[in-house]
């Protein structure tokens, strides 16, 4: 059998099942299947991801996986029972979005970093290598806690109280709603407090009263005169 360069392969039709492809290394002659030649091909699967939540799957080894959302995204590494990858399995995430990506594991699942599990920022890159069953080591653009999603907060409009500190000094304005009622030799006066004190507390009130010799007063009772007996003969 004739050894052949790569470079010399000449385009064929799609190949299924498997094909043996003569090699040569270092004038040694070594065949390999179709599938272990193809894997030595330097190329990366790209998975562009718009969910909020992402499970690792066997699938996802020697890719390179998008995330792009405006909110918070959790990435998940399963355990060995609930998806198999194997040890050697390498998957890169990129962070498109505004909102952070975190990267976790289940319960069970070890994952070692130097700097954190959030990707710090958009365009930000970190690679998980798993390196035992249920062990992986993240590295790349990380920090430990994710940033906040900006939101929009309103804006308070802010009452104002006007309050006796905020008052100058000075006397109380005047009493509201003053009424009077008399009647049975009495004077019944009511009031409300004054709307504004001036930062002096009311204490008591001062009642001033004096005589107006151009009213007459009215009684408002005239008692029965009790007739007197006349005397009479019989």
């Amino acid at each position: 059998m004739a050894n052949v360069r790569i470079s010399e392969l000449q385009s064929a039709p799609a190949i299924s099942g498997s094909y043996v492809l003569p090699i040569n290394f270092a004038n040694t002659a070594y065949k390999a299947s179709f599938d272990q030649f193809s894997s030595w091909i330097n190329y990366r699967n790209v998975k562009d991801q718009y969910s909020t939540s992402y499970s690792v799957g066997v699938n996802d080894n020697k890719s390179i996986i998008t995330f792009n959302n405006d909110l918070t995204i959790n990435i998940t590494i399963p355990t060995s029972v609930n998806n198999n990858l194997p040890i050697g399995t390498t998957i890169d995430f990129i962070r498109l979005g505004i909102g952070s990506v975190n990267i976790t594991g289940e319960s069970g699942v070890i994952i070692n970093s130097s700097s954190g599990w959030t990707l710090r920022t958009v365009y930000s890159r970190a690679t998980v290598s798993k390196v035992n069953t249920n062990e992986w080591i993240v590295s790349g653009d990380l920090v430990l806690s994710p940033t906040p999603t900006p939101t929009h907060t309103p804006t308070v409009t802010p009452t104002v109280t006007i309050t006796p500190s905020s008052e100058p000094f000075g006397p109380p304005t005047d009493p509201l709603n003053l009424s009077a009622y008399g009647g049975n030799e009495q004077l019944i006066l009511a009031w409300n407090a004054p709307l504004r004190i001036r930062r002096l507390p009311i204490t008591d009130y001062v009642l001033e009263y004096e005589f107006d010799p151009s009213v007459s007063a009215t009684p408002t009772h005239t008692p029965t005169p009790t007739p007197t007996p006349t005397p009479s003969h019989s």
